[in-house]
């Protein structure tokens, strides 16, 4: 029996990608999926599958993985997509699947807010714990496989997938397409440091300061990033940038976006996949 464990994956790319996994599934490929509470799923998972909801706290994490604990029976293969491994011996066959490069690559974190430090010290603790319990670890590009083996000292397996593309087009973009589209630039990513939003408006001011002010959008959540948000209006307002945030989240904003736009953009610095360059 397999059980898909992910109680910390609601949004970004690790979202996209679990939806893809879940919306594999059929009848009778899996026994239990643990999913965060704030995770909204975009399709019925086969009636046989019994899915059980995490809520977003300390307590709510340990729970699950008592539960887990308890559930788990030899034989099975218990699938932890979250990036870190049980915290409790299983009897099961366990694997990991890493997305995270902040697991991997332990330094960097100075930009972020404090609370995002501690949580990210104590899951590294939590993963030196229980990656001996692992038995396969898989990552989904060879220089994640390549970090994780320097860095970490263990073997990973690389194993690409992504969601369905098929209402992607590639191929060269003509002169009438561009003349029709409403950003110069779209830039498809959610607001934590890494995203490099900083050093993008940065850019554009520059480029302002020599006449050239081309239209980007930005799919940005105020209630999620309010100081970043706050931080490029004043940029727009004091340098007269054309910059558009957007709160667009669901794949099918996201594909209209691509149609509006004339190029992605994508400055991001720690990316371990970039979800939106495969698209």
């Amino acid at each position: 029996n397999l059980v898909i464990h992910a109680p910390n994956v609601h949004q970004g790319g690790g979202r996209v990608l679990l939806l893809a996994l879940l919306g594999a599934l059929g009848p009778g490929t899996a026994r239990h999926v643990v999913l965060d509470a704030r995770l909204r799923l975009d399709r019925d998972l086969p009636s046989d599958v019994e899915v059980e909801r995490i809520a977003p706290t300390i307590a709510g994490r340990l729970m699950a993985e008592w539960r887990l604990w308890r559930r788990t029976r030899k034989g099975d293969t218990v699938l932890c997509f979250g990036n870190l491994p049980p915290l409790l011996p299983l009897p099961a066959r366990v694997v990991v699947y890493i997305q995270n490069r902040y697991h991997v690559i332990r330094g960097g974190l100075g930009r972020f807010p404090m609370a995002v430090r501690v949580r990210l010290w104590f899951e590294h603790r939590w993963f030196d714990l229980g990656r001996r319990r692992v038995d396969a670890f898989i990552v989904h590009t060879p220089s994640m496989q390549r970090d994780v083996e320097q860095q970490l000292g263990i073997q990973a397996k690389v194993m690409p997938f992504v969601n369905d593309t098929g209402s992607y087009t590639r191929r060269a973009m003509s002169a009438r397409d561009r003349a029709g589209r409403k950003y110069d630039f779209v830039y498809v990513a959610s607001g934590e440091p890494h995203k490099n939003h900083t050093r993008l408006v940065e850019a554009w001011r520059i480029l302002a300061g020599d006449g050239y002010r081309p239209t980007l959008c930005l799919t940005l959540n105020p209630g999620d990033a309010p100081k970043l948000c706050q931080w490029i209006e004043r940029q727009k307002l004091e340098y007269g940038l054309q910059i558009e945030i957007t709160g667009a989240t669901g794949e099918g904003d996201v594909a209209g976006l691509y149609r509006a736009a004339g190029a992605l953009i994508y400055p991001s610095t720690f990316e371990s996949f970039g979800l939106r360059l495969i698209e």
